[in-house]
């Protein structure tokens, strides 16, 4: 310093002061670079009163995190620093670590960046105290949890996603640990065991099998330890209230470098289905049983025409057994003459077609008529027949008695000829054949002059006595192959099949007349009466019966119309 006559000087050892400033230096740009570098965000802002909330640190990762430049930031006030909404501007944390004096955790701390885009911090808020345990700053230290937090929702997301399948699954899932413990199971496990998930874990979910299946279980599971192999099994669960469910259960090792690490398996409840397939074998039984029992024939045959069922009247008609037939086709099973019968109505069926039919046959040199009924079978495509069915009855007897019954239904039972229907019916097979044959036929319209005077004196008795001796008289003029009817009262007529020509018929209707003119006696009383005929001729013509009968009738009426006791003949048409 300067003097009157010069300057003096001094001087002081300050080499341990330099040192330690030197050294506050160092450890400052040690800290600053430690805080810059830190993969955390870290801010100390000013606690005092006087210039409370000035930013005093502001390192690397806080740039880099929120968009905000150390430059723009340290030494002003967060107020300033940021904007009102920023996340790490906050009064109330401030206001709370000055008054409670302690830290403040924030797990999840929404940060609005400047471009709109929000981002998730973990942030921890510190009190930093001088030496009289005043408050002097606030130190932030927030991790970025952004990546993190995502991933964890995403996470989350797939889990909630795998328990809504699992649950929504109509299996029942289960999974054990290497211990066989019970670690997670779904809704539908407890829907199909009556046993809550609680329950269910740790060695809880055996409880839910049948005491009688738990050894099956115990040993299975101890065979896929040694083996590795999937186990599959039906299984019985019996839940709390009694009810007996069948499940079909699989159990697979979860592998990991060829060691179980665990077990996953699933339960399908199969009740339903189970009493379905009890139900059907019971009605499958049932309708055999019913089957065997019928009198007749039943069988199915598939489309490529192969035995696929018989019942035992079927078997015995044969003389197959079930394990010959059953596999083999119609061909091989009935030989190729009677497969040569049968052929196109299979055909027939195979196309849709409900098919009735009569055969007839003979079994030990006695002849039957069989009734075969074909169904056919569509499948359930409603568009394809998969096969048909054959009922096949032997109706002998029943033929039989209808031929006789139809037989009595065609005959007079006063005269024992043929009545109206039978003639009908005899006429269009006459004609039928005449024209076929191209033969000459003719056809004789008849009844008895002054019956009605007969009838009238001497009383019905006597009337009907003197219509079965006018048949009887008839029949015995007329040739054998002749077929004779009554058609009612004093009508008959006469069929006469290949006549050579017409005088041959002329000469027969004369031989009547004359023959009827011959007295009858009747049980003492003598009648005489005589016949009045019309006769039609046929051959190759296209006419009805009706109307071959009407010709023969308007010959009949001119022949009473000249006289009575004679006949007409009509020319015959070419």
């Amino acid at each position: 310093m300067p003097i009157a006559d010069g300057v003096a000087v001094t001087s002081r050892d300050i080499s341990a002061r330099k040192h330690d400033e030197l050294a506050l230096q160092d450890n400052r740009s040690f800290l600053q670079s430690l805080i810059d570098h830190l993969p955390v965000l870290v801010y100390v802002k000013s606690a005092r009163p006087e210039n409370f909330g000035r930013m005093e640190v502001w390192n690397k990762a806080a740039e880099d995190i929120t968009g905000h430049l150390a430059a723009d930031v340290i030494g002003k006030t967060d107020c300033l620093a940021f904007p009102p909404d920023f996340g790490l501007h906050d009064a109330e944390d401030d206001r709370a670590i000055l008054a409670e004096r302690g830290v403040i955790d924030h797990t999840e701390k929404p940060l609005r960046l400047a471009d709109g885009s929000l981002r998730y911090l973990r942030a921890v808020s510190v009190p930093v105290f001088d030496e009289r345990q005043q408050i002097e700053h606030i130190l932030c230290i927030a991790e970025d949890i952004s990546q993190r937090r995502q991933q964890e929702l995403e996470l989350r997301q797939k889990q909630a996603e795998l328990a809504a399948v699992n649950d929504a699954s109509p299996l029942g899932l289960v999974r054990l640990d290497h211990q066989r413990r019970c670690t997670y199971v779904n809704r539908t496990f407890e829907a199909i065991t009556g046993l809550p998930r609680a329950a269910a874990l740790g060695a809880g979910w055996t409880s839910a099998l049948h005491p009688d299946d738990y050894p099956l279980m115990h040993v299975a599971l101890e065979q896929l330890t040694r083996s590795h192999a999937p186990f599959q099994s039906t299984l019985r669960c019996l839940q709390r209230d009694g009810r007996l469910v069948w499940v079909s259960v699989k159990i697979a090792p979860i592998l990991i470098d060829g060691r179980i690490d665990g077990y996953v398996g699933s339960l399908d409840d199969i009740t339903t289905l189970r009493e379905s397939e009890v139900a059907l074998l019971e009605s499958e039984a049932r309708l055999r049983t019913i089957a065997d029992t019928l009198p007749a024939m039943i069988a199915y045959i598939d489309a490529d025409q192969v035995y696929r069922f018989l019942n035992i009247a079927y078997e015995r008609e044969f003389g197959l057994t079930g394990q010959q037939a059953l596999g083999k086709s119609v061909r091989d099973t009935v030989g190729e003459a009677r497969y040569g019968t049968v052929a196109p109505y299979i055909e027939r069926v195979l196309a849709g077609e409900t098919l009735s039919f009569e055969e007839e046959d003979e079994k030990e040199g006695i002849e039957r008529c069989m009734e075969v009924i074909y169904i056919p079978q569509i499948g359930e495509d409603r568009l394809q027949v998969v096969g048909f069915h054959v009922m096949r009855q032997d109706i002998t007897v029943q033929k039989r008695e209808k031929q006789r019954l139809l037989k009595l239904a065609q005959v007079d039972v006063l005269t024992g000829l043929s009545n109206r229907a039978g003639f009908q019916q005899k006429l269009s097979d006459a004609m039928h054949a005449s024209r076929r044959q191209r033969h000459l036929m003719a056809v004789m319209y008849m009844d008895i002059d002054r019956f009605k005077p007969v009838n009238d004196t001497h009383g019905h008795g006597t009337g009907d006595a003197l219509l079965r001796a006018f048949a009887q008289r008839l029949t015995q003029t007329m040739r054998a192959t002749d077929i004779v009817a009554r058609l009612g009262g004093d009508e008959f007529t006469i069929i006469m099949e290949q006549i050579a020509r017409p005088d041959d018929a002329a000469v027969l209707a004369e031989k009547i007349v004359v023959a009827m003119r011959q007295p009858f006696e009747l049980d003492g009383i003598t009648v005489r009466i005589s016949a009045s005929i019309g006769l039609a001729f046929y051959r190759d013509e296209d006419i009805s019966p009706a109307v071959l009968l009407q010709r023969a009738d308007v010959l009949l009426y001119q022949a009473k119309q000249d006289g009575r006791n004679t006949y007409r003949a009509g020319a015959l048409t070419a």
